[in-house]
């Protein structure tokens, strides 16, 4: 039984004979090779694409209920960092400053700031254009707009789902 399984399988590759083809068609046409794995579902990394529709807290362990273990927020939740990089996007220009507000910008909502507002706590402080830094007053703002948007969400029922880097 053995030689018929050997003799109905002999031209088959191994492992190995596979990878080297596979690199030599890498090398050769590189570009095809990206667009099949793209198709396939990876990204550049060799990354699996991730089916926003097909996750769940059972299949996927970085769905997490704790919005807190995420870096996003531990960051935001530091008082001193947080006012850190307020100050340092105050004093950069440029591309700089840019890409500081984004990364401000892509932090949880920092709760002391949102209970400030929230509670009409030095309400007028934190919009003094005078004392206060030109971002703190933008992100404030945010922060209302964000309000009013979560507002009308929980009106239409819709749920927030947070995903951890993988």
């Amino acid at each position: 039984m053995f030689k018929e399984h050997a003799k109905k399988y002999r031209n088959l590759i191994t492992r190995g004979e596979f990878v080297k083809w596979y690199q030599e068609r890498s090398e050769a046409r590189p570009e095809l090779v990206r667009s099949n794995l793209s198709e396939y579902g990876y990204y550049p990394n060799y990354q699996r694409k991730l089916d926003p529709s097909t996750l769940t807290y059972d299949n996927d362990a970085r769905i997490t209920r704790d919005s807190k273990s995420l870096p996003r927020s531990k960051i935001s939740t530091n008082e001193q960092i947080f006012e850190g990089l307020l100050q340092l996007v105050e004093e950069s220009k440029g591309d700089e400053a840019e890409g500081i507000w984004n990364l401000i910008n892509n932090l949880e909502t920092n709760k002391t700031v949102q209970e400030k507002i929230l509670n009409n706590e030095n309400i007028l402080e934190l919009f003094n254009l005078e004392k206060s830094n030109l971002y703190k007053v933008l992100y404030c703002i945010q922060i209302i707009q964000s309000l009013i948007f979560e507002f009308k969400n929980r009106e239409e029922g819709l749920v927030t789902v947070y995903i951890e880097p993988g």
